[in-house]
Parts: C-alpha cells; sequence; structure tokens
C-alpha cells in the first residue's frame, strides 16, 4: 500500500525488478497485497506478478493495449507466467493430490510443534522475589483474572486461524494444578463481549421491556423512515456485513438504538462503545463518545457520574460503509464489577492476571493504542493491592505502556500470541516445567514518547512521511541516544543462570572473501537445566558515516544442563561490518578497528574484543547471480541427498558446476562431461544456494534449494 520514496510499492522497479529479482536473484512469484495495486502498467512493468485478490488493473483489457505497442515488452509477461508456473511445477501441484487424508485435521504432532514454538517465544520480563516458578507444594490457591483468562487469544486480520483446539491460560493452569490446588477464575470488567450481556436497558421510561428500539436504514445518514424496526435486548453485533435482517444490504446502512437505563447504585459507571464503522453514544441527552468515521473495529469509553433510583436517556448512532460489521455497547458500575475480582485475589495465595488485546483490538486496519485497552490498568492495580503476590501475562503484538502497574506486581510475562497451546505452554512455564528461554525482538520503550518514531508517525493527513529516525531504530537509537528502555532488545530472565568466558577473535579471506570467527564459552551456573541466546553485535570504533553504536549481527542459542558449559563459534562474513554508501550505491566495508561485543542482550554485554579490518571491500565483487534458464535443469527440488544435474544441449563438453551459498562463499565444485550427473548433497547444510554452471559457450546459474 505504501509509497517509497514516491512509488508504490508493487510497481517500484528498483525494489522489485533491480533488488529483489536481480540482486537477491529471486526466481518465485512476486503477489500484491489485497488492493494494493493503483495502476497496471506500471505495476506490469515495475515487476509485480500477480494482483490480488483479483485483477483490477493488470487484466487483459488494460494491459493488451500496451503489448501491442511494445510499451510493455512481451518478454516481461512471459516472466510473469514462467515464474507463476515455476511455482506450481516446484510445489507439485500437478504431480500429487494436494490434501493427504491420512493426516488429520486436529494433528496431535502438529500440536506438539506448536506448544514447543510457544515455549521458545514466551518472554519472562520481571520476576522479583523469585515468584517464579510456582511451587505446587507451597501454594493452595490460585486466583486467575482478566480478560485473556480463559479464552483463545490471537491477532486479527490476515494472521487469526481457527484452531481445531486450544488451550486456554485458565485450562493450563487447572490442568497442572490438578486437585492439590484451588484455581479460581474471577470475572472481568474488560471483556466487552461479558458485559454487553450483562447490561440491562429499557425500551422507554416507565417501561419494564428489557431492550433498546432499534431503527435500521438503508443509508448511512439516518435520514428519512426507517426501513425496519426491532427491540435489540443485548447490543454486541458481529456481522460479516449483512445485519440478521432479511434483504437488508450488507454495506452503506446505519442503526439507531434508543431507550433508558436506570442504575441500581450511585457512583460512576463505565460506558463502552466497540465499532466498525462508525458510532456515536449519547447518555441523559449528552455525547459522550464520538468514533464517526470509516474504521476497522475500534474501542472507545467514556465515565458517567449516575444516581440510583433516575433514569437515564441513551442514544447509540451507527453507520457501516464496507467490510466487516461490528458494533457492541455495554454500562456497568465501577465499584460493583471488582467486587468479585477483589474477593478472589484477596483469597489466593498468588493472583495471575492476563490482559492486553486479541483478535477484535490488534490487527489490520488500524492501529491499536500503546496503551492497554480500557480498565485493564485499573485492573492490575485493583488485584495487585488485594494480593502482593501478582503476575501480570501480556498478549500483545509488541510493547504495552506499564509505568502505571509494573511497579506493583511481582511478575511479569509478555506471551505475545502463542497459539492454540499457548495456555499449555504458558503454564508449563509458570510451574516450572519448562524453563523459560524468549528473548525480546524488540526494544520495550517506557513510554511512547521514547520511541525514535514518535515526533514523526503522524503523517498529519498528508501522504509523505520522512524518516528522521534513518538507521537509528529500536536498540540503534537507545544506545545512539542514551535513552533508557524497559526493556532492551533482547532481553529475557531465565530461571537459573549463564556464565561467559574466553572470547577469542579470529580472521581469515577466502577467495577475496572476509570472514571473521567469534568463538567464546557459556556456562549454565545455575541449578536447573535452561537456553540461552547468545548475541554478537558489531559497531566501527570510528566511521566516515553516521552508524549506530553496535548493530546485531549473529546469534547461537544453547541448552545446557547445571554446570555444563559450551563453547559457541559464530561467523561474521564482511556483511557484518558493511553499510550502504550512498555515494557508491553499493554496500562496503571500510577498513579501521570494530567492536565485537557478546551479551545476553542488547544492554547486557557479558564480553568485548576488537578486530582490524586492514583494507577496504566492495560487497558486489562477488556479483549477485543472476537466474538464467539455460540449457541444464536440476531436479528434484527441493533436494535432500543428491541433486540430478541435466544437460539438454548435447553439444557442450567440459561443464563445471560451482555451489555457491546466499553470501557468494564458494562451497563446493566440480567438473563433468555427463549428460545426466549425480551430484550427492550430504556435505551441505539445509538452505538456498546457487549453481554457477560454467561451459565453454556460456556462465548460467541455478537455484538449488536443499531439505
Amino acid at each position: 500500500y505504501n509509497l517509497i520514496n514516491g512509488i508504490h510499492a508493487t510497481q517500484n522497479g528498483h525494489l522489485n525488478n533491480e533488488i529483489l529479482k536481480g540482486d537477491w536473484a529471486f526466481d518465485g512469484v512476486l503477489m500484491s497485497d489485497w488492493g494494493a495495486t493503483y495502476n497496471g502498467l506500471a505495476a506490469a512493468n515495475g515487476g509485480l506478478d500477480l494482483e490480488m485478490p483479483n485483477a483490477a488493473f493488470m487484466n487483459k483489457a488494460t494491459l493488451t493495449p500496451y503489448i501491442t505497442n511494445n510499451t510493455l515488452p512481451v518478454s516481461v509477461i512471459d516472466d510473469k507466467v514462467r515464474r507463476i508456473l515455476r511455482l506450481i511445477f516446484r510445489n507439485g501441484f500437478y504431480d500429487r493430490v494436494q490434501t493427504d487424508g491420512s493426516i488429520p485435521l486436529d494433528n496431535l504432532e502438529n500440536a506438539a510443534i506448536s506448544q514447543k514454538v510457544a515455549e521458545g517465544g514466551i518472554v519472562l520480563l520481571k520476576n522479583q522475589d523469585s515468584i517464579l516458578p510456582l511451587k505446587i507444594n507451597k501454594i493452595k490457591n490460585i486466583a486467575v483474572i482478566g480478560p485473556n483468562a480463559d479464552q483463545y487469544v490471537a491477532g486479527g486480520g490476515s494472521s487469526y486461524t481457527s484452531p481445531f483446539h486450544f488451550v486456554t491460560t485458565f485450562q493450563g493452569i487447572k490442568k497442572i494444578a490438578g486437585n492439590s490446588i484451588s484455581v479460581n477464575l474471577a470475572g472481568d470488567v474488560s471483556n466487552y463481549t461479558t458485559s454487553a450481556k450483562n447490561s440491562i436497558f429499557y425500551t422507554a421510561t416507565g417501561s419494564n421491556t428489557i431492550g433498546l428500539n432499534g431503527e435500521y436504514f438503508k443509508n448511512k445518514t439516518l435520514t428519512g423512515t426507517a426501513d425496519f424496526t426491532r427491540i435489540d435486548a443485548t447490543i454486541d453485533y458481529h456481522w460479516s456485513g449483512v445485519p440478521n435482517i432479511a434483504g437488508f444490504p450488507a454495506t452503506n446502512y446505519s442503526i439507531r438504538w434508543t431507550g433508558v437505563i436506570r442504575p441500581t447504585e450511585t457512583g460512576t459507571y463505565t460506558f463502552l462503545a466497540r465499532g466498525d464503522d462508525g458510532f456515536r453514544l449519547s447518555v441523559n441527552n449528552q455525547q459522550i463518545i464520538n468514533s464517526w468515521q470509516d474504521q476497522a473495529a475500534t474501542q472507545v469509553t467514556a465515565n458517567v457520574n449516575l444516581v440510583a433510583g433516575q433514569e437515564y436517556p441513551i442514544k447509540l448512532e451507527y453507520y457501516q460503509s464496507g467490510g466487516l460489521a461490528d458494533i457492541t455497547l455495554a454500562w456497568y458500575s465501577n465499584s460493583s464489577a471488582y467486587n468479585e475480582i477483589i474477593n478472589t485475589a484477596a483469597a489466593a495465595d498468588v493472583a495471575i492476571v492476563c490482559v492486553g488485546f486479541n483478535s477484535n483490538l490488534e490487527g489490520e486496519g488500524s492501529d491499536r493504542t500503546f496503551e492497554l485497552p480500557f480498565g485493564q490498568d485499573s485492573l492490575i492495580n485493583v488485584v495487585a493491592r488485594a494480593n502482593p503476590n501478582t503476575i501480570v501475562v501480556v498478549n500483545a503484538g509488541g510493547n504495552v505502556f506499564m509505568q502505571n502497574w509494573i511497579n506493583h506486581v511481582k511478575g511479569l510475562i509478555h506471551a505475545f500470541y502463542p497459539g492454540q497451546e499457548g495456555g499449555t505452554a504458558l503454564s508449563e512455564i509458570l510451574f516450572g516445567i519448562v524453563n523459560p528461554s524468549g528473548k525480546l525482538p524488540a526494544s520495550f520503550e517506557k513510554k511512547w514518547a521514547d520511541n525514535p518514531t514518535y515526533k514523526t508517525y503522524s503523517n498529519n493527513g498528508t501522504s509523505s512521511i520522512k524518516y528522521t529516525e534513518g538507521l537509528m531504530m529500536g536498540y540503534r537509537y537507545y544506545d545512539s541516544n542514551s535513552v533508557e528502555p524497559m526493556f532492551p532488545f533482547g532481553f529475557g530472565l531465565s530461571y537459573t543462570s549463564f556464565e561467559y568466558s574466553n572470547l577469542q577473535i579470529s580472521k581469515d579471506t577466502i577467495g577475496g572473501a572476509l570472514h571473521v570467527y567469534a568463538q567464546f564459552d557459556v556456562k549454565n551456573t545455575g541449578k536447573v537445566a535452561g537456553a540461552e541466546s547468545s548475541q554478537i553485535y558489531v559497531g566501527a570504533d570510528a566511521s566516515l558515516v553516521s552508524r549506530p553504536v553496535k548493530e546485531l549481527k549473529g546469534f547461537s542459542k544453547v541448552s545446557l544442563q547445571p554446570g555444563e558449559k559450551q563453547s559457541v563459534s559464530v561467523e561474521l562474513n564482511k556483511e557484518a561490518f558493511a553499510y550502504f554508501s550512498v555515494s557508491k550505491n553499493k554496500f562496503e566495508v571500510d577498513k579501521g578497528i570494530y567492536t565485537i561485543s557478546v551479551g545476553s542482550s542488547s544492554k547486557d554485554i557479558r564480553l568485548t574484543d576488537k578486530v582490524t579490518i586492514n583494507e577496504d571491500y566492495i560487497l558486489s565483487d562477488v556479483p549477485s547471480p543472476k537466474i538464467n534458464e539455460g540449457n541444464f535443469n536440476l531436479y528434484p527440488m527441493p533436494a535432500t541427498d543428491y541433486v540430478i544435474l541435466e544437460n539438454s544441449n548435447l553439444s557442450p563438453k567440459n561443464i563445471h558446476v560451482e555451489i555457491i551459498n546466499t553470501e557468494g562463499q564458494l562451497m563446493d565444485s566440480f567438473s563433468t562431461d555427463e549428460l545426466v550427473y549425480k551430484y550427492m548433497t550430504l556435505k551441505l547444510k539445509a538452505g538456498i544456494y546457487f549453481c554457477r554452471i560454467s561451459t565453454e559457450n556460456e556462465t548460467i546459474v541455478k537455484k538449488l534449494i536443499i531439505r
């Protein structure tokens, strides 16, 4: 969707043709996101191979005139067809039935892998007083509280999946606790669906009829006479577009609900409205919420003081423009809503509060808030006041604002969106069956204003944004500007401890290519087994251009038993020392002194050493291979133990083949005169390689994929 230097990504020839298909030798299909194509000719010439979800621009009617006058060469179309067919053939779509009926839909092997991935991705961020892992023999009562405690939690949009089964956090804890520990689930005030079901409305003053009067209009402006009316007892609708009314359209309609509310106690009440698209809410003839715009599902809340025994008119207005159609309305007393939670938390030995986002609050089409959804900060603090042994579990795609409660809780786990087995993985970490080993994939700022994009993130209504932060994103920014993050990049706690030692740096030059090797020891100095992800950073001590203090250039994860030590070796090729020279339009390495840092996070550096690069390097001295179909075939693809090189041209002799990895390093070579040659690939690791095939007349390159 984005413009890059003024050119849409789907028609950006520099990115798509020169870099992706040229420099990187990508031979697959370049497909647009849904509705991200804007000009058929520009996209076709700019490298786009397939427009999705349909050919609105890159179609026969649009492109034929340009093909006829050679504005769009036939060779460009041929290349697109070749790429699509290559993908089809490579994956065997014409060779075999794609559905394997022998694999059960709810596959236990897949579930085990899902759990393993979740275990490795969950990050322990705070463990005050070693509250974790929980001791089964010392705990009698656990409170599990919050909107994400007992539901499947996932991000929204195209990433969302509906698993055949899932395990919630509450279910996972209860299974491990068994009969020896009482596990109690408390209500949730921030769950809009639950709150909507518990919200009572009346159709009119003095009426005992429960619900709101709904007026449905076949326009977006609530004008004219309503096309349909009914009483809706609960406002919590999630339509695919068309409301559950016969003959109503899927787009461009509006609804007005009216009635009264009758508070049973005096105090502050929260009103929650959530909609896709626009909505606005009035209570006692005063508008308290206004989100009247096209938008993805958005939740807004407001507080109003009400007096017990009085009636207050309420009006909710909503319109649907297109796409999904959601509208929810809820109201509740702040004091009454927390009574059950406070009592449950106070009676427990430990309270686990499950907060964050879900598929309705974080997904495509809009940015979610940096703050937790409404009420969740208060929920955490209410629980923490009732129980000093409070642990918070956050589900989100990234960081959230924590300053309102981080110092009030003893434990914090960021679970991200851990999938169908997330409840099992999280619970096994809570009880120490699994030692957490996840590391943060991003720096977590203390507040939004600390983010390097804070000042320029909004485009202020224009189609242009200046990336003033340059390369200084994430830890690069925090290092360069002496800003202390909440949690640094690569951070993650364990139930054991690790010691780093004996860093040794060596270098050599192979075939003109620079290679530096960092070798060091990691030892588990704790009492339980654990895994540590060691991170290797490189920084230039002096540079002719602005560069980050250090940059991650390698990492290695090792699993160690208590007392076990293992040597770790990481290779740093010349890309690890390179920067992009704007003047030369190439990546290059400057000679000079570089600092190699090894650490447990970007802030927790355990070992450092220096290496001197004695000469300048231009990275293009090993040319990026260009794919040329030529007269040779490689199969099967992907290969496992061997690959067949077939010469379809009977004349060339003295065929020489070089196997090159994606970094330009020569891995193996051989010569043959045979028309069909079987090459054993056992010495090569799984990955992507290039076969540079040279004859007396030509040199071509074929991609080799090894599994």
